[in-house]
């Protein structure tokens, strides 16, 4: 019967190997390829927000806020539409706290779908929007709250290389910036393919990762590090391995982790650096402009580099990772620091040629923000609650996200971006003192046998 070979075809697809040993050898490598291309392909997808805006003017989205007889852009559309990335940023950081809860109950491969079929809604519903039919918004929404439980599900392959969790970290998040090249190939294909052409080819791809992760996604996530603690009886002695040393909180209760010098500095440290991130994405043109706003083929040129930049640096910045496994995270997070600082610092130069420096830093930093947050939570705490601990810190990075609306207003209002950079510069380079402490602290003690 067909119902039956349905049902039967279903029961298939959903098997899941999470009952069997983790993959090894060729087939862990090539699982861990799909699931840095599925997020690749989909999780960071809004991080090219900077291409498909110009698109979008074009189209004429929400160009009903303008006044009559405008031609070209104005200010209320411009709003509309800063307003509407700012909501998707801020909510697709929000939700990683949901989709971090439903990794830990409901497994990777359930969380997986329901964001690919969330982003295949939010491609369709923005593809049939018009002046009488006006969800671009929340299809946008959709989009960018399916990306983050796309990207949780692949989180779990950091169990799979316990040796080089920073190095696989950072090629995930890499990957989560690479998705701007979405958009990117969107801005190419605009002049052979209106907007709606597009988001109905971009749901069918998503159609087609839905069903790769169906098949291939374990249903329950591998957890090495709480595997390798049980078998030491969860005692940190001298007789124990450097690396189960380093996993000793995973023994605590999750509020104890929640209360560790590590955890609480995360929970600040995190959500300023993402803000500060998102303002940026979010208002890249708007400050080109405001440095040149006599040459804006020049501006659109640089707003197209950036668009080039964040995917492309992003993914070549992988081994960035190993200063976090060789040097620890104390050391990862000093080198993220002082990248964005010395991106912010070049922002506050009133030149629009050094800005090329500063696209650049910042795409190396961008991917690293993410890397460091998701990969020291997996080292310090192993993964028993790492969707709880990662999605209480996107909490905050989602609530603090919504001042960039009025940081953006602030910026109109004085006419130059200058101030808020500076304030975000001056937030942001407080938390030195936490990788400068803790090397301080960490640093052995000589002895009087020392030579």
């Amino acid at each position: 019967h067909p119902y039956t070979t349905f049902l039967l075809c279903s029961q298939h697809m959903y098997s899941c190997w999470s009952a069997s040993k983790p993959p090894t050898g060729l087939k862990k490598h090539l699982f861990a390829f799909a699931n840095i291309f599925v997020t690749f392909m989909t999780a960071g997808v809004i991080v090219g927000y900077s291409q498909l805006y110009p698109l979008m003017i074009d189209s004429g989205v929400y160009h009903d806020r303008c006044p009559k007889f405008t031609v070209k852009v104005c200010t209320n559309q411009t709003i509309e539409l800063n307003s509407m990335f700012t909501a998707g940023a801020s909510l697709s950081v929000f939700i990683q706290s949901v989709s971090g809860i439903t990794l830990d109950f409901l497994g990777p491969k359930a969380t997986g779908l329901i964001g690919l079929l969330m982003e295949i809604a939010g491609s369709l519903l923005f593809s049939f929007s018009s002046r009488t039919f006006e969800h671009y918004t929340l299809g946008f929404l959709l989009l960018s709250l399916g990306g983050p439980f796309v990207f949780t599900s692949s989180l779990h392959i950091g169990n799979l290389y316990p040796d080089n969790q920073g190095l696989i970290m950072m090629f995930l998040n890499g990957t989560y910036g690479g998705g701007a090249l979405v958009f990117l190939v969107f801005y190419f294909l605009y002049r052979y393919f209106n907007l709606k052409i597009l988001f109905i080819g971009y749901a069918v791809v998503l159609a087609a990762l839905a069903v790769l992760v169906t098949l291939l996604w374990p249903c329950k996530k591998y957890d090495v590090s709480q595997k390798t603690v049980t078998e030491y009886t969860v005692v940190i002695n001298e007789e124990a391995p450097p690396e189960i040393k380093s996993w000793k909180n995973t023994a605590r209760t999750i509020k104890d982790q929640m209360l560790t010098l590590d955890y609480l500095f995360l929970v600040f440290f995190i959500p300023v650096m993402v803000l500060k991130s998102n303002f940026l994405l979010g208002t890249s043109l708007e400050q080109l402009t405001s440095l040149d706003p006599t040459n804006q083929n020049k501006v659109n040129l640089y707003n197209t580099v950036l668009g080039f930049m964040v995917p492309i640096v992003g993914l070549i910045a992988g081994p960035v990772g190993l200063i976090i496994d060789k040097w620890g995270h104390e050391v990862g997070v000093l080198f993220l620091l002082c990248l964005s600082s010395t991106s912010s610092f070049i922002g506050l130069v009133p030149q629009l040629d050094i800005q090329l420096i500063r696209f650049f830093l910042f795409s190396l930093y961008f991917p690293l923000v993410y890397g460091v947050w998701s990969a020291l939570i997996g080292i310090k705490f192993g993964y028993s609650n790492y969707g709880v601990l990662f999605g209480t810190i996107a909490i905050g990075c989602g609530a603090l996200n919504f001042l960039a609306t009025p940081l953006d207003s602030l910026s109109a209002y004085y006419g130059t971006y200058f101030w808020v950079n500076l304030g975000l510069l001056v937030l942001s380079s407080v938390f030195v003192f936490y990788p400068i402490t803790s090397i301080l602290l960490n640093k052995p003690k000589r002895t009087s046998e020392d030579p």
